[in-house]
């Protein structure tokens, strides 16, 4: 249990949920009363003297970039689900999620790289079935876009690279 502390607050930070460590929360409030008891910051002995929820100094060392970074990450995997369950012409290599796709993958491997708490990742299973997806699209269409035969053959070299880099980051994950 946290440290608590009755002390006068301004009435706009008496709430009925903490706004972070220090917010006041609305417990032994009376009506027109402006005590509340806040919660006050806790040191936790292994995080180099921060509050809890922190455990270095880094931008991403604490729960609230972690928390950031499971939804960002969690939204880029959605827009590839989304993009990979809608019609296939979505993703072919001239439309929008035909790039925004491997880009996204692409970011999620360079977030996973990090070793940040809060990124998640997909199951390989699910890379496996986006990468057969999204190149059977790819092969399809590259014909009809009179791409060069070098920078079809390097490009789908890059998005093989791109889907099997995220599979693997977490088979990474997968194995501890």
């Amino acid at each position: 249990m946290l440290p608590k502390k009755r002390c006068r607050v301004p009435r706009a930070l008496v709430t009925d949920k903490p706004r972070g460590y220090g917010a006041a929360r609305r417990t032994s409030v009376r009506p027109g009363c402006r005590y509340a008891l806040i919660q006050l910051s806790r040191i936790d002995p292994t995080s180099r003297g921060g509050p809890v929820g922190d455990w270095g100094t880094g931008n991403f060392e604490n729960d609230t970039a972690a928390d950031h970074l499971s939804m960002l990450t969690d939204r880029l995997i959605t827009e590839v689900a989304d993009a990979m369950a809608g019609d296939p012409v979505g993703i072919e290599p001239d439309e929008y999620w035909g790039v925004a796709v491997p880009a996204n993958l692409e970011l999620l491997s360079l977030l996973a790289r990090q070793g940040y708490v809060g990124v998640s990742l997909p199951e390989v299973e699910v890379v496996e079935g986006w990468k057969r997806t999204y190149m059977a699209v790819w092969e399809g269409c590259m014909d009809e876009l009179e791409a060069s035969s070098d920078y079809k053959n390097e490009r789908r070299a890059v998005l093989i690279r791109t889907f099997d880099a995220l599979a693997e980051l977490r088979k990474k994950e997968d194995s501890g």
